[in-house]
């Protein structure tokens, strides 16, 4: 071989050997994968009414205050929804505390809100949204003459609803075809491709963790 040829050949092999890495990482690329650990959690599988929403604050910050700074606080929802006015107070409260991540599991309803409208949201291969219109849970033949009880349900669902079709970014009509009469449930990647989410990620539990939450870690 001349010596000409042998220094292209050279050259190539340095080449092939700086970029081989790279190539390697790119192509290896993984889904991002979050350690749960204990110390960096706050699992919230209750109702949101107004006893579970207090209990949640001072959880948050609690929580909060002991974990250093740097580190990212995860909440983990596992809710069936519950009250949309608890709803606002939690959103404003995990948008005031900072590095605060949600991580949804299950969360229907207003707990689906508190995923939509938050400022770091995760879901994972088992989370699950299920959507539906604004109801009263104590409904009773007296309220029915008291018209301001209707047109406060009214604004409520409005509110509620408009949160998650701007987030979505589908129009009024588009959103409550899908949740009238019938509840729109979406899993995992159907939550990201919606806009819901802001990352599908994979979940790493310590042992304490697993005992914690089997389901969630289990995935």
């Amino acid at each position: 071989m001349s010596k000409f040829k042998s220094l292209i050949v050279g050259l190539l092999l340095m080449v092939a050997f700086v970029i081989a890495p790279s190539i390697a990482t790119t192509a290896g690329q993984s889904q991002e994968v979050i350690q749960l650990q204990g110390d960096n959690v706050l699992i919230f599988d209750q109702e949101i009414n107004i006893n579970t929403t207090d209990v949640f604050i001072a959880a948050l910050v609690g929580k909060r205050m002991l974990l250093d700074e740097s580190k990212t606080l995860y909440v983990l929802l596992v809710s069936p929804g519950g009250d949309f006015a608890q709803a606002k107070i939690m959103k404003y409260m995990l948008a005031s505390v900072p590095n605060v991540a949600i991580i949804c599991k299950a969360c229907n309803s207003a707990a689906g809100y508190l995923l939509a409208t938050g400022v770091k949201r995760i879901v994972i291969k088992k989370s699950t949204m299920a959507m539906h219109e604004v109801f009263m849970t104590h409904f009773t033949a007296k309220m029915l003459d008291k018209p301001n009880v209707g047109v406060s349900l009214k604004k409520q669902s409005d509110e509620f609803n408009k949160a998650m079709y701007s987030v979505i970014g589908i129009s009024k009509e588009a959103y409550e075809e899908k949740i009238t009469e019938k509840v729109w449930t979406l899993t995992g990647e159907d939550i990201l491709k919606h806009h819901l989410a802001d990352k599908f990620v994979t979940l790493q539990c310590n042992d304490y963790m697993k005992a914690l939450a089997p389901d969630t870690c289990s995935q």
